[in-house]
């Protein structure tokens, strides 16, 4: 979808010396050299650049502080489609606010995030989410318009315990992981494996999830060649079971880090049913794909009552303790709907919400 045109909104509000606007096509190299001041000089591997920069694969929308023609601060998003009470809602993720070192404390990020929000809402998008680190989310606490919707939970299959115990990370090199090719799983049948987004069977498989899941950005096959495409410059590898003709389940995964120790992420899941025993043979699917690849553990973060953790504990996963979550998954919305609508919208236990739904994984 194309990028919102400026011309599509207002034209940006000024306060304090600073102008606040919709990012233009001539932003590039100011946003770069900001990038670059609040990140360092691997910022593109240190954000999600690729989903709102051009050329976004989504519509995108940045909202800049500017000082004497230098942008000094940015609220960057892009636009997501909500399954919400049954049908589709236009919403938008909010990811990597930046404000330079040189202009902390002068209103930067409340102008940045409360102009790209009145922006948003006037374009038709009811429905923004965000999911803060600890500094930022101190910022939004301050805007009254944004309500903490709650946190994620995360829960850890142990893989090998003296790999999870010891903090050195030294587990052994594993196996690389896929590059977002679906693979079926044992008990999935014969047939052979295709891109998920090109096989019908996904589009099956998010019409039965719908039906049951809640509140979710649209998992769809275009949800899954956009986000698991291989856009975002990592590995993820999709595993699906069911039948040649019908997907059961998916699970999608990737590698990375938490608290110093190798982990496979469980980046996704999803089903037609959150009870059928093709769950606990995908999950074992992911277990053995972590123990191949000398993991310490598989992780997983869910909304607190998703209908999957259930069949997460079932295969052996554990939730993990407050005391020793390594950082809180605090999800935090906006919505210009009312009454008993925003309500349900910003209740997080009505939600499927994974790391899909964020930039961590």
């Amino acid at each position: 979808m194309p990028t919102i045109s400026r011309n599509d909104l207002a034209d940006g509000t000024e306060e304090g010396g600073l102008r606040f606007r919709a990012s233009r096509p001539d932003d590039g190299d100011g946003l770069v050299d900001l990038f670059a001041a609040v990140y360092g000089e691997h910022w593109r591997e240190r954000t999600s650049s690729w989903r709102y920069l051009p050329p976004a694969p989504c519509r995108s929308l940045i909202w800049v502080a500017e000082s004497d023609g230098r942008i000094v601060g940015a609220q960057p998003s892009h636009e997501v489609a909500l399954r919400f009470d049954g049908e589709v809602l236009r919403g938008s993720l909010l990811l990597d606010v930046m404000t330079h070192p040189d202009y902390r404390r002068r209103g930067v990020f409340s102008g940045v995030v409360e102009g790209l929000r009145r922006a948003l809402h006037a374009d038709g998008i009811h429905a923004l989410l965000t999911t803060p680190n600890h500094l930022a989310a101190r910022g939004f606490a301050t805007l009254p318009a944004w309500q903490l919707a709650g946190e994620l939970v995360p829960l850890v299959l142990p893989v090998r315990w003296k790999a999870l115990i010891l903090p050195d990370g030294r587990s052994g090199p594993g196996a690389p992981a896929g590059g977002g090719e679906a693979r079926e799983s044992p008990a999935a049948g014969r047939a052979a494996p295709r891109p998920a987004a090109e096989d019908p069977r996904a589009q099956t498989l998010w019409r039965r999830f719908s039906a049951w899941s809640g509140t979710c950005i649209v998992r769809d096959p275009a949800f899954l060649a956009w986000r698991f495409g291989g856009h975002a410059g990592r590995p993820y590898h999709v595993e699906a079971c069911g039948s040649p003709t019908e997907w059961t389940a998916l699970a999608v995964t990737t590698p990375g880090r938490l608290l110093n120790r190798r982990v496979l992420f469980l980046a996704d899941l999803i089903a037609a049913s959150p009870d059928g025993p093709e769950l606990t043979d995908l999950l074992g699917a992911v277990a053995r794909q972590a123990a191949d690849r000398g993991e310490a553990a598989v992780v997983a973060y869910m909304a607190p009552d998703s209908r999957l953790i259930g069949a997460l504990l079932r295969s052996g996963f554990r939730t993990v303790p407050r005391l020793l979550r390594p950082r809180p998954y605090a999800v935090w919305m906006a919505t210009d709907l009312a009454g008993e609508s925003a309500a349900r919208l910003r209740r997080l236990a009505g939600w499927h919400m994974t790391l899909a739904d964020s930039d961590l994984a």
